[in-house]
């Protein structure tokens, strides 16, 4: 049972601290800041200084709770760098004030189009709680991160037998070099929910948030500054993958 604290959690994880670390990037390298761009900048970040931890610590044989210490401990120290910056940056208060927003300020036009957008969007993200979508090959990693979380220690099982692993050969040659797994089960542990129904419940979720995400930031590079066409281009991105069996 998923419960408020679960989602709250999943939140402040999954989206809140990766669009505070988004916005310290985006920042520091002068990119213009959107929530697309700050989402997309935040999670990539997570996942790298992840991906630098979890490696190691995999070849070393350490124990999954010494390693998620490890990766809370660099997030809150992120996080604090971020809260620092903000504190000496503040782009909310300009001289004291709030800067305005309305959504008067927008064509008709925009705000029928990014409308439209959006419902696309919450169709996709829907369908993707209520239905369930079967992947014999990716499937693996439900089974790697539940035992990742049981046993305490990271990949170290064959996902299509339970036996003991050799050595990382075939696809756990790339589970291994990218532990997508091992981070979904420190997600997961994080937010106090069970691996496998952290991955089918709240997890693709954010994932369609970040491809949609995605999907803006590529529409500004071919229509920049015109909304009616970047809100066409997501749409029809999404339309075309609703029916197309995937």
């Amino acid at each position: 049972m998923i419960t408020v604290g679960n989602i709250l959690l999943s939140i402040l994880f999954l989206m809140i601290i990766p669009v505070c670390l988004g916005y310290l990037w985006c920042e520091k390298m002068h990119i213009p800041v959107s929530f697309p761009t700050i989402y997309v900048f935040g999670m990539f970040f997570i996942w790298s200084y992840s991906q630098l931890v979890l490696v190691p610590m995999i070849l070393m044989d350490a124990s999954f709770t010494i390693t998620s210490i490890i990766l809370l401990l660099l997030t809150i120290a992120f996080m604090a760098v971020f809260l620092y910056q903000f504190h000496l940056n503040n782009p909310l208060v300009p001289n004291g004030h709030f800067k305005r927003f309305s959504i008067a300020d927008y064509p008709v036009k925009d705000i029928i189009a990014f409308a439209v957008m959006l419902m696309i969007c919450g169709y996709v993200i829907y369908n993707c709680i209520v239905l369930q979508h079967t992947d014999a090959d990716d499937s693996r990693f439900v089974v790697l991160a539940m035992d990742t979380v049981k046993s305490d220690r990271m990949l170290r099982i064959n996902p299509a037998t339970g036996r003991e692993l050799i050595g990382y050969i075939g696809e756990m040659k790339k589970d291994f070099s990218s532990p997508w797994a091992v981070f979904l089960a420190y997600i997961s542990n994080i937010c106090g929910m069970k691996a496998s129904s952290m991955i089918h419940s709240l997890v693709p979720v954010y994932m369609y948030i970040l491809v949609s995400c995605g999907l803006w930031i590529l529409a500004d590079v071919f229509f920049e500054g015109q909304v009616v066409f970047k809100c066409f281009f997501v749409s029809l991105v999404w339309y075309l993958i609703i029916f197309s069996n995937y």
